[in-house]
């Protein structure tokens, strides 16, 4: 029996290019009012890129992954369509001397729900991310010494 090509790989179709008005978009970023973010980052966090993606497909509430609003006790409404976000992907292949190299590129993919596309558990409080210096001076490598006062004389 000859082996042939699964019907999913041979009927694959090329991704459509994404048009984005970059210009239109930054503006729509500089105007996009403060509390937006909060509603898209409150279960995950989201690129500015992202958020104004999604703030242009009319999304102003927060959204999860369908497999994340199941974890939070939620099922995704039949007939609901997915946000898309740009997601990065890493791509591996072997370049002209045979050694693999790894590329890294960004995919739109439709993979979000907002809150009204949901039916279940009441969503859990939200809890903002507390601010701390330790976490935050760790994350800049930034060590706090004491300080010891002024090292030379002022003529």
């Amino acid at each position: 029996m000859e082996r042939t090509e699964s019907r999913r790989t041979s009927e694959r179709k090329a991704p459509e290019p994404l048009n984005i008005d970059y210009p239109a978009m930054m503006d729509e970023i500089l105007n996009m009012p403060g509390d937006v973010g909060n509603a898209y980052n409150r279960f995950r966090r989201y690129s500015l890129l992202n958020q104004a993606l999604l703030m242009s497909q009319g999304v102003a509430e927060p959204i999860n992954t369908f497999r994340g609003w199941q974890e939070l006790g939620r099922q995704v409404q039949e007939g609901s369509k997915a946000k898309f976000i740009i997601r990065p992907i890493t791509i591996k292949r072997e370049n002209d001397k045979g050694e693999e190299e790894q590329f890294l590129r960004f995919k739109p993919v439709n993979c979000l729900f907002t809150v009204s596309e949901t039916e279940g558990d009441d969503l859990p409080e939200y809890e903002p991310p507390e601010w701390s210096e330790k976490r935050a001076l760790g994350a800049l490598a930034i060590n706090r010494v004491a300080y010891e006062g002024v090292c030379c004389t002022i003529r």
